[in-house]
């Protein structure tokens, strides 16, 4: 049967919209040591030791299209879960906050909108007017909620009603990214905004799947946060440039390498084995292409990129000037290869930088590798005149 139409598109918003809203509220908190998690205790909580102190539903409603009256499906089928909860551990009813998040209005005079003034002290009248609207309404769908209040017990539902708060008008998806924008704001560039948004709802996203995934809970706190927006934005100085290479594309370019590049026979002419042959064959991949993303983004100044492979090969050439003044034309092949390995390993010791902060050691063992790849440098002392026939 065909999904009705706009049902699809809600529920994947309204997913979207938990995991956008949970790392906007985490941003807000005051609190750098307080914890998040998602799906563990409600759609998102609070936690505080192993106590939720806020167990918060998070309702999206596209162009605002529901609203909360006294039989609102949302505000009864929350209620149900949170009765649920309290009467297996009756004990949180009065430590909890219970929150229902939501695009849509609580209209004036409605039960919803007398829980969006809490903390009230009239919830004897609230326990009422939920008790007649479970007597007198006619929605079907809400009649299990509906039975689920009126059977349980009256004290452990006041508790419960005392922390019960609605925040309606609440900002939607499209909302959320400019609210977590204004968080971002101040530790970047403003044109590197963008960029850095989308790296941490990424990363945020992953954690949000490795917590799902899991059977131990994972939580992430207001201060780790706030860390990694910092971390990802000092990328973006002037003195730095973001690491921001696809580990999956670089996976799916290793495992369809045939092992035909030259720098590949460089490494195996020094009689490397396969595990030096696969680390480089990573670095390789992962520097390509992180190169490749900085000059398709333009984070790159004018000939940064060959002046830096100009070090590189400067360096290079000290070093195989020094191979080279150890050998001679009796010199055994296995001794060229021993110290052709030994060049490569001195070279990878090296620190040399695209920028002074872009510390990544692959960018420079790659770009090295690149650099073999066109026989501008090598590691066998007799590299060139072996491999210069694969370039023609």
């Amino acid at each position: 049967m065909a999904i009705k139409q706009h049902q699809a598109p809600g529920q994947m918003l309204g997913y979207l919209y938990q995991v956008r809203y949970a790392l906007l509220l985490l941003l807000c908190s005051d609190n750098p040591d307080e914890q998040i998690s998602i799906e563990k205790y409600d759609d998102v909580a609070f936690d505080d030791n192993g106590t939720p102190t806020e167990r918060i539903q998070l309702k999206h409603h596209i162009i605002r299209e529901g609203n909360l009256t006294d039989s609102s499906t949302d505000l009864w089928r929350t209620l149900k879960v949170w009765i649920d909860a309290v009467t297996e551990e009756p004990s949180i009813a009065s430590i909890t906050k219970f929150i229902i998040i939501t695009t849509a209005t609580a209209p004036a005079g409605s039960i919803a909108d007398g829980m969006r003034q809490n903390p009230t002290n009239d919830i004897d009248n609230l326990y009422s007017r939920l008790q007649e609207v479970c007597s007198t309404s006619s929605n079907s769908v809400n009649q299990t909620y509906y039975q689920t209040f009126l059977n349980a017990d009256y004290q452990l539902m006041l508790l419960l009603l005392g922390n019960v708060w609605v925040i309606d008008k609440a900002f939607n998806i499209v909302d959320c990214e400019n609210q977590i924008r204004k968080s971002i704001r101040y530790s970047c560039f403003p044109q590197f905004e963008d960029c850095i948004l989308e790296r941490i709802e990424g990363f945020w996203n992953k954690v949000i799947i490795d917590a799902l995934m899991s059977n131990t809970p994972i939580f992430l706190s207001n201060k780790q946060i706030r860390s990694k927006i910092v971390e990802i934005s000092k990328q973006y100085y002037t003195d730095n440039l973001p690491i921001d290479v696809d580990d999956e594309l670089i996976a799916s370019l290793e495992a369809a390498s045939d092992h035909n590049d030259i720098f590949y026979k460089q490494i195996k002419l020094i009689g490397c084995q396969s595990k030096t042959l696969q680390k480089a064959l990573h670095d390789y991949y992962r520097a390509y292409e992180q190169r490749a993303s900085w000059i398709r983004n333009g984070y790159l100044y004018g000939d940064e990129l060959d002046a830096y492979e100009g070090r590189l090969i400067d360096e290079w050439e000290h070093y195989f000037a020094a191979m080279e003044d150890e050998l001679d034309e009796d010199t055994s092949e296995k001794d060229k290869q021993k110290a052709g390995r030994k060049l490569k390993n001195k070279i990878e010791d090296q620190n040399l930088r695209i920028r002074p902060r872009c510390g990544e050691p692959f960018v420079m063992r790659g770009s090295y590798h690149m650099l073999a790849n066109e026989l501008q440098v090598g590691w066998h002392v007799d590299f060139s005149k072996r491999l210069k026939n694969l370039l023609g």
